[in-house]
C-alpha cells in the first residue's frame, strides 16, 4: 500500500506560433495581447482550471486535492511559445496527469 506524501510533477509543452501571432508580443516577451485580452494569462488561468479539473476530461483519473498549481508562459524563440506547469499534492497518488493537463490546455 502506498503511504501519504508531499508528490510534485512538472509538464512543459512547447507550441509553434506564426509569424502574425509573434507580432501581438509585448515588447519584453512577457504577454501577448489579442483583441480579446492576455493571452498568456489566460492561458494560467485554463491550464490552472483544467488541472484542477483532469479528473472531468481524462478518463480513469479520480478527483485529488491539488494543493497547488504553478503556471508559467513564455516566449523562448522567433516562434516558439513555452507553458510550464508544476502541480503539488499531499496523498498516495502522483499528480502526473494533472501536470500533464496544466501544461496542454
Amino acid at each position: 500500500e502506498k503511504k501519504v506524501s508531499r508528490r510534485e510533477a512538472t509538464a512543459l509543452s512547447e507550441i509553434q506560433v506564426c509569424d502574425s501571432v509573434m507580432r501581438l508580443m509585448a515588447d519584453d516577451g512577457s504577454e501577448m495581447q489579442s483583441a480579446k485580452g492576455p493571452v498568456f494569462a489566460t492561458a494560467v488561468i485554463a491550464g490552472t482550471m483544467a488541472a484542477k479539473r483532469t479528473h472531468d476530461l481524462i478518463p480513469f483519473c479520480h478527483p485529488l486535492g491539488v494543493e497547488g498549481v504553478k503556471i508559467s508562459v513564455k516566449a523562448t524563440g522567433p516562434n516558439a511559445i513555452e507553458i510550464l506547469c508544476t502541480v503539488k499534492v499531499t496523498g498516495k497518488t502522483g499528480v502526473e496527469m494533472e501536470a500533464l493537463t496544466g501544461a496542454s490546455v
